[in-house]
């Protein structure tokens, strides 16, 4: 597919995140913006509306962030200092768009990312 990523490629990549992990639905009180899936190797966090993501006390090696809103970043919330990641960032048409690291540190961590489009983080050092 020459770097392009289907939806239903990203579906059977992740599928043991999105059938076998556990569900974790956020915010109820504002309909449910943002919801995560989590295995121990794997955490897919789903972002619906505008929200800060407060991301779990421990993190897997492995983060996958689906921004499908309109807006063009995603805000992170850490209590804790998680180390550098590796980050490829894909349109919604799975596209690679662009890589990088990043640092998740405690506080906010704003990421940029396509409206539509994922972050697929992969921990280098905690």
């Amino acid at each position: 597919m020459s770097g392009r990523h289907t939806d239903l490629a990203f579906w059977r990549e992740h599928r043991d995140v999105i059938f076998h992990g556990e569900f974790m639905p956020l915010e109820p009180q504002n309909s449910f913006p943002a919801v995560l899936a989590r295995t121990d190797e794997k955490l897919l966090v789903g972002i619906f509306a505008k929200t800060v993501i407060r991301l779990p006390e421990t993190l897997p090696a492995h983060i996958l962030i689906v921004n499908a809103t309109c807006m063009g970043q995603v805000v992170l919330q850490a209590d804790a200092d998680h180390g550098t990641w590796s980050m490829k960032v894909h349109s919604c048409t799975g596209e690679l768009a662009r890589e990088s690291e990043v640092k998740i540190s405690t506080g906010v961590t704003c990421l940029d990312t396509p409206p539509s489009g994922y972050i697929n983080l992969c921990q280098i050092s905690g």
